[in-house]
């Protein structure tokens, strides 16, 4: 059950990532396309940083439950 936890340290540590750069994924992604000519939405700074927050929920509930199957 290490490897739960391993998943959601990796999990929690991207979405903490993700939170404080929202617009890193949309450089990546799509800005090479625009040639840095354009941004990201509102719209989607929004939704990421949502996103990253239930992710961050999603990773510390499996470190959880990693460390909570390795006692039990």
């Amino acid at each position: 059950m290490f490897i739960i936890s391993i998943f959601g340290i990796i999990i929690l540590a991207l979405s903490w990532y993700q939170l404080r750069h929202p617009a890193w994924n949309w450089e990546r992604s799509q800005g090479w396309k625009v040639d840095g000519a354009s941004e990201p939405s509102e719209n989607y700074l929004v939704a990421v940083e949502i996103g990253s927050v239930f992710g961050i929920v999603f990773g510390a509930l499996m470190v959880l439950l990693g460390i909570f199957k390795m006692f039990y």
